[in-house]
């Protein structure tokens, strides 16, 4: 069960990170994930094509980059209002040291959420019974605000699903 856990933390770290490529889609398109994937709610296109990739990216894009009002998927921007708050002095002097093996992929922030999911799943995988506990407590619970307007302005249904199901597994993991 732990280990089933930590992998759907890596996997979301993995939607939250960057778009969809080929090879990731590809990887969700077969089973048992796409069984599971589909159980969850999460709508995967039925095929991998180029023009579902680029409708992918597009989406990606427009949800988190730009060029208009992007939703920056950051923690200090949800709870602070600003880049590089407490919660990014927080994940890189508190909770990231206890991971001195975790790469942290170039161009994120410290407190974005694929960060923080991936470090969750690397807790969860420890030895250290509440250090999950308190990492969620800390970096995990605001993340309801940002979920909830990335959703509505979801373009395509595998990131409005994929999103709804962050959502719902991150408020289960609250309880």
């Amino acid at each position: 069960m732990v280990e089933s856990v930590s992998q759907l933390y890596r996997l979301l770290a993995r939607v939250w990170h960057a778009e969809v490529d080929a090879d990731f889609l590809n990887t969700l398109s077969n089973d048992p994930l796409r069984a599971a994937l589909d159980g969850a709610g999460v709508d995967l296109p039925a095929e991998p094509a180029s023009v579902t990739l680029d409708e992918l990216a597009t989406d990606f894009c427009q949800l988190f980059i730009g060029p208009s009002e992007p939703l920056r998927p950051i923690q200090s921007v949800w709870t602070e209002g600003q880049l590089e708050g407490q919660a990014a002095t927080s994940m890189r002097e508190t909770f990231l040291p206890l991971l001195p093996d975790f790469e942290m992929p170039a161009g994120l922030m410290a407190d974005h959420l694929a960060i923080q999911l991936a470090v969750m799943a690397e807790f969860i995988d420890s030895d250290v019974d509440d250090l999950p506990r308190r990492f969620f407590d800390h970096h995990l619970r605001w993340t309801e605000p940002l979920t909830t307007v990335t959703a509505s302005r979801a373009k395509t249904d595998f990131y409005r699903t994929i999103i709804n199901l962050t959502a719902e597994f991150l408020r289960g993991e609250g309880e």
